[in-house]
């Protein structure tokens, strides 16, 4: 029998990106992954035949609008239009790193983000591979203030005229440094902490939102990080619509929570978008 959440659902927003929904989903399937939930739900905004086919081919059920609503708004649609306590969100393209995962796995990491969250330790959870992330982390910018072991006397050096000139940023990039240190919560106790599972905890301060495979309460989700992110709309939008991590990481509120960000190490999931949707 496979292992399910029995109060965790699976929310997918897929606007237009068929190609990367259905090898996501192709890739989900075959590790078992979609087995964990007992609410799945693909939200289609622009509503096409080519996706409602993509929903009814996996089985997963599906809902839609006729315009775009954007990031923030499809997101915020999606969990209106599920039930479960707990959600785990993501966008079409992120996929599992290899094709070796199991079913029990998935379950396991799964497993301790949720537990995390239902005991209060965390706010949100993050699945992201740590080594294997995909193409959009900023990592260049992170080691230009906080550069490896490794890196030459030079560039050290540097990098801390960066953080004498720029406190504040790299204070904001210390969270990031789980990306690319060996030893991030030993370097910054203080907002970063390693559980003995391997995971870590990140303080909010030093670390962004992000909408890439995110586990969360609904509740706190429709209450509280969507209306602050609506409060924040304005100046850099994406297809002239508000994303979230815009709003939320240009605002003091974020920050000054210094709420918790689960980060699962190594993680399991990798951004791969497949095809050009003109962002």
């Amino acid at each position: 029998m496979p292992l399910i959440f029995p109060d965790l659902g699976l929310g997918i927003l897929s606007w237009k990106g068929y190609d990367s929904i259905t090898a996501s989903l192709n890739n989900y399937k075959n590790a078992g992954f979609l087995d964990l939930f007992s609410e799945k739900l693909v939200f289609l905004p622009e509503i096409e035949p080519q996706g409602i086919e993509i929903a009814q081919r996996f089985s997963i059920p599906y809902k839609g609008s006729q315009e775009n609503l954007g990031i923030l708004g499809g997101f915020k649609i999606l969990a209106e239009s599920m039930t479960s306590k707990y959600l785990l969100l993501t966008e079409n393209d992120y996929e599992l790193t290899n094709n070796k995962i199991t079913h029990q796995e998935c379950f396991d990491v799964v497993s301790r983000g949720l537990h995390h969250i239902k005991s209060g330790q965390s706010h949100v959870w993050r699945f992201r591979n740590l080594h294997q992330p995909g193409p959009i982390l900023h990592h260049k910018k992170i080691l230009k203030y906080w550069p490896k072991d490794e890196a030459f006397f030079l560039e050290k050096l540097i990098s801390c005229g960066r953080r004498i000139m720029r406190p504040q940023k790299s204070h904001r990039l210390k969270g990031m440094t789980v990306y690319t240190s060996f030893k991030p919560s030993e370097k910054f106790p203080d907002v970063i902490k390693k559980l003995t599972s391997g995971d870590y905890l990140v303080r909010s301060d030093v670390m962004n939102w992000a909408n890439n495979l995110f586990l969360i309460e609904r509740d706190f989700f429709l209450n509280q990080i969507i209306p602050e992110a609506e409060k924040n709309i304005s100046g850099r939008l994406i297809n002239g619509f508000p994303t979230i991590e815009t709003e939320l990481n240009r605002s003091k509120w974020w920050r000054g929570q210094k709420f918790w960000i689960g980060v699962s190490n190594p993680g399991l999931f990798t951004h791969d978008r497949k095809g050009d949707r003109g962002y």
